[in-house]
C-alpha cells in the first residue's frame, strides 16, 4: 500500500511539471534561435539540400528532428513546440536520475522542478535545448558506467555524446573531451587498464553518429561547422565579465567543499561543470 501511494505521488508530481511546461510554453514567441531551428526545418521541407542551398553554422541534427517531426505530424509551429517540450521534460528525467545517482533522497524531484521553472525563459525550439537531453543523458550512463565499471554503459553514453555533437558542436566536443580526460586521470589514479579499455569503447561509439556528416563534403563543413562559429558567432556570444567571475567564485568554492570527497561520481560532475561552463 506505501509503495503504490508512493507511485501515485511521483506520478503526480512529474504530470504536474509536464503541466507546468505546456503552460508557460504555450505562446508564440519570437526569437533568433527558434528562428534558425524552423527556417532549417523549412527548407527541408521545400526539398533544398542543408550547407548547399542554404548556409547554416550549427550541426543537422536540430533541423532534421524538427523535419522528422513534421513529416509525421503535419508542418505547423506547434508540432515542434510540443517535442520540444517533451525534450525538456526528458531532459528533466534525466536530472532527477543524475541525482539519484549521487544520492537517494527526496529532494532530487526538486532538480528538476528548477530545471523546467528556468526552462520558461528559453527558446526551446532550438539546438542547445535539444543538444542538453544527450549531454544530461550521456553523463548519466557515464555515471552508471562509473558504478562497475560494465562497457554498455560507456558506450550508450559515447553515442548519446556523438548525437550531443550533432546539435552543437562546441558543447559536445566539450563533453566529448571532458568525460575521455576524466577516465585517462582516474586511469592514472586507479592503476586499472580495464579504464583504458572502457575509454576507448566510450571514444569509438562516440564517433560513430558523426559518420553522419559524410554526407557533406568536408570542405563545406569546415567552413560552416569550424570557421564561421570560430570567428564570428563569439561576437554575439559574449558571456558578461562580471559573470564568468561568479561563476569562478562558485567553483572555487565547491571545490574547497569538495577537498574532502572521495566519491568519483562527484568529482565527475564538478569536473564536467567546470567545462561546461566555459562554453556557449
Amino acid at each position: 500500500m506505501l509503495k503504490n501511494k508512493i507511485f501515485k505521488i511521483e506520478n503526480l508530481w512529474w504530470f504536474s511539471l509536464f503541466l507546468i511546461l505546456l503552460f508557460f510554453h504555450s505562446n508564440h514567441p519570437l526569437n533568433s534561435d527558434e528562428g534558425i531551428t524552423l527556417n532549417g526545418a523549412w527548407n527541408l521541407i521545400n526539398n533544398k539540400e542543408l550547407y548547399i542551398d542554404f548556409f547554416e553554422f550549427i550541426p543537422p541534427a536540430s533541423f532534421y528532428l524538427v523535419f522528422w517531426f513534421w513529416k509525421i505530424f503535419g508542418v505547423h509551429y506547434f508540432v515542434a513546440k510540443f517535442f520540444a517540450i517533451i525534450i525538456v521534460f526528458l531532459s528533466a528525467i534525466g536530472i532527477y536520475k543524475i541525482s539519484q545517482k549521487i544520492s537517494k533522497n527526496k529532494f532530487n524531484y526538486f532538480f528538476p522542478f528548477i530545471f523546467i521553472i528556468s526552462s520558461i525563459y528559453w527558446p526551446i525550439i532550438n539546438h542547445n535545448t535539444f543538444n542538453i537531453l544527450f549531454i544530461i543523458w550521456a553523463i548519466y550512463f557515464f555515471l552508471k558506467g562509473l558504478s562497475n565499471y560494465s562497457a554498455n554503459p560507456f558506450i550508450i553514453s559515447g553515442l548519446l555524446t556523438g548525437l550531443s555533437i550533432l546539435f552543437l558542436q562546441q558543447k559536445g566536443i566539450v563533453l566529448l573531451f571532458s568525460l575521455t580526460s576524466f577516465l585517462l586521470i582516474l586511469f592514472f589514479k586507479e592503476k586499472k587498464y580495464q579504464l583504458l579499455k572502457l575509454n576507448f569503447y566510450f571514444f569509438i561509439f562516440s564517433f560513430l553518429p558523426l559518420l553522419i556528416l559524410l554526407k557533406w563534403p568536408l570542405q563545406i563543413l569546415y567552413k560552416n561547422l569550424i570557421i564561421f562559429p570560430l570567428f564570428n558567432y563569439t561576437e554575439i556570444n559574449k558571456l558578461s565579465f562580471y559573470l564568468l567571475i561568479f561563476f569562478l567564485i562558485i567553483l572555487l568554492s565547491i571545490l574547497w567543499l569538495l577537498k574532502k570527497e572521495k566519491d568519483k561520481k562527484i568529482w565527475l560532475l564538478f569536473y564536467l561543470q567546470f567545462f561546461l561552463l566555459s562554453v556557449r
